[in-house]
């Protein structure tokens, strides 16, 4: 593992926050916040998730101000947080303004400086700064969202697949701040019309706490039948077929340890992606970056489970699809042929971490 550069995030300054453990994640809806929602701010865009390792917070600083003498920074003033953390598959950067204030746009760069500085337009450089200082053009940024009017919060999620052990994070804010005169734009992007003078973040893959072995599904969303409540089965066996679906690309989480069917019981291990496009399903497990895969097993079919004398089946060993014996790795995948019509999927796998 790369040792960690020594410097921190632009607009922010960092504080190390304890979390053990890694668990399901979802959206909050944070619709009790009464006083927000009658100023019209959206409140429902912060991911929950349980941490692996430590988070990072950070202050929301103004952008640098070029002087004769260098870069000026006002770090006296905080216009809102970032947090930054992972579980076993995301990284999540959390933009959070401060009460009455509200975000307009956001930008994140997560990866290699080397990645970074090769992002240019002719004349405007990213630079990388020992000092933890950098020039930043966010434009070229590959996660730029702009919220719905009024948003207090944002949680930006990034694969973790996509980055290496450590990396540093740049994440640049617009925010509307409420003052006397009404509300006014403090923008993170620069004092030109271009480029922003800021700092960037270092951080390292977090990993769990505790290792552990668990049997994990693909959990369907609004298509998932957990095999409890699907009549004529009889098991006590939990997991979930999911479907019917026609043709299309899907995907969806994998949880481990979600037993009832209960995914707030879970640990987000990973996802299933399917493309089907009739005659044929590729179905991919793609885990988190510390999960492994020991077997997995799958049903794919018209019918909402397989059958073992004439019975549904919820065991994945009678399941007609399966890679056992797996050493390691962490992705499988199969590619099915002879469907048609509308079909479900129940997919299986043995997993640690």
């Amino acid at each position: 593992m790369k040792k960690p550069f020594k410097s921190f995030l632009y607009l922010l300054f960092v504080v190390p926050v304890l979390f053990i453990g890694c668990q399901k994640s979802e959206v909050l809806d944070d619709s009790s916040n009464s006083a927000a929602n009658k100023a019209g701010i959206d409140v429902k865009s912060t991911i929950v998730y349980s941490p692996c390792g430590n988070q990072l917070l950070a202050n929301l600083y103004p952008t640098g101000v070029a002087t004769p003498t260098g870069i000026v920074f006002n770090t006296s003033v905080s216009y809102g947080t970032v947090t930054v953390g992972n579980d076993l598959v995301n990284l999540y950067v959390t933009y959070q303004a401060n009460p009455g204030d509200s975000i307009e746009s956001i930008f994140v760069y997560a990866g290699t400086p080397e990645g970074l500085t090769s992002m240019t337009v002719p004349g405007l450089p990213n630079t990388v700064n020992p000092d933890g200082t950098g020039y930043f053009h966010p434009g070229y940024f590959p996660y730029i969202k702009y919220p719905r009017p009024r948003i207090l919060n944002h949680t930006q999620v990034i694969p973790l697949s996509t980055l290496p052990d450590c990396f540093i994070i740049v994440a640049i804010a617009d925010i509307k701040v409420k003052d006397v005169a009404g509300y006014t734009r403090v923008t993170a992007k620069a004092q030109t019309a271009l480029k922003s003078y800021g700092f960037y973040l270092d951080y390292c893959k977090q990993r769990c706490g505790n290792s552990s072995c668990e049997t994990a599904y693909a959990f369907g969303n609004n298509l998932a039948n957990c095999f409890l409540a699907i009549p004529g089965v009889t098991s006590n066996n939990w997991g979930w077929s999911n479907g019917p679906i026609g043709a299309g690309t899907y995907s969806w989480p994998i949880y481990a340890g979600a037993g009832q069917c209960d995914i707030q019981k879970g640990t987000l291990v990973g996802t299933l992606n399917v493309v089907y496009a009739p005659p044929t399903a590729t179905i991919t497990f793609n885990m988190g970056s510390n999960v492994s895969l020991s077997a997995t097993h799958l049903y794919v079919g018209n019918d909402i489970l397989a059958k073992k004398n004439n019975k549904w089946t919820t065991a994945p060993g009678q399941f007609p699809y399966k890679h056992e014996g797996l050493t390691g790795v962490n992705t499988d995948s199969y590619t099915i042929t002879g469907l048609s019509g509308k079909i479900y999927i129940a997919a299986h796998s043995d997993v640690c971490w």
